[in-house]
């Protein structure tokens, strides 16, 4: 009895800081795709900032 494909585990908090998962035993490949929302946030700001300052960077050097 093998696991049907596309299948998602839960994912469990081990020694406090760690992910765990618990898969049934077999012959298993899986991807751990970790993408929270802070992350997200993160690179839009990231992103603006550094679109902000490559468009003042490029303006004030027209101004020259």
């Amino acid at each position: 009895d093998s696991p049907i494909p596309n299948t998602q585990y839960p994912i469990l908090r081990a020694n406090l800081t760690l992910l765990a998962l618990q898969i049934p035993p077999g012959d298993l490949a899986f991807d751990l795709v970790y993408w929270p929302d802070s992350l997200r946030w993160g690179l839009a700001i990231t992103g603006g900032a550094l679109l902000i300052l490559g468009v003042g960077f490029f303006y004030r050097r027209a101004d020259w």
